[in-house]
């Protein structure tokens, strides 16, 4: 990061306020969490966004509003909220553990990528169950998003 986190200003607040509630109507399923967030302008963040085990959410708000519309930046923080309700943090935790860094090849998986087969007569059982070396890994994302909105979908109704 090349800035230092700052409080929001009253117009940064307006248009966060904006995000929310477009972000409101398109997941309401996060809502509580982007309510019950912190906001933390971060300028100079180079990247979307990020979110901690505290539900702090770091964004560079201005180079938002300069290089987004409002529904692409309340895309942005439903998914950030999406880290939140899958516990990636969690995940992430489990990951170093066993690989020793968060690098997206698992090192823990002989380096094979998702959906790769592991070559035959190399064995032993792998350090976690298929769904679990999915999660960690970060395969199945698009499953995982389609899942929860089929149960939203389906609560609604």
């Amino acid at each position: 990061m090349s800035g230092h986190a700052r409080k929001l200003t009253t117009e940064q607040e307006d248009h966060l306020a904006v995000w929310r509630v477009l972000a409101e109507k398109r997941a309401p399923y996060a809502s509580a969490l982007l309510y019950a967030a912190r906001y933390v302008n971060v300028p100079g963040i180079e990247t979307l966004g990020a979110v901690d085990s505290r539900l702090r959410v770091f964004l560079d708000v201005d180079e938002m509003r300069r290089s987004w519309s409002d529904d692409e930046s309340a895309q942005v923080l439903i998914h950030l909220m999406y880290h939140v309700m899958f516990d990636h943090h969690a995940l992430a935790e489990q990951k170093l553990q066993v690989d020793g860094d968060l690098s997206p090849r698992p090192v823990a998986y002989g380096g094979r990528r998702c959906g790769e087969r592991r070559p035959r007569g190399r064995g032993g059982p792998l350090p976690f169950d298929r769904v679990e070396h999915r999660r960690v890994a970060g395969c199945g994302a698009r499953s995982q998003r389609r899942r929860v909105l089929r149960r939203a979908g389906s609560q609604g109704a």
